[in-house]
């Protein structure tokens, strides 16, 4: 099966011209960051570690 000859072939084109690539890169940033961001964010929200008795 032949493809259609009205679409441009992707391998030909510049990668900053790709708008699906350009828009995979900004998404694959942005889970980057949010990653590493709920990383950072459970590593403060972790309730403190208490050892022995708990003496008032």
């Amino acid at each position: 099966m032949r493809m259609l000859d009205s679409f441009e072939d992707r391998r030909k084109m510049n990668r900053s011209n790709d708008t699906f690539y350009r828009a995979v890169l900004g998404i694959n940033v942005f889970a980057w960051a949010l990653l590493a961001g709920s990383l950072i964010l459970f590593r403060y929200a972790r309730p403190e570690f208490i050892t022995g008795i708990k003496t008032a």
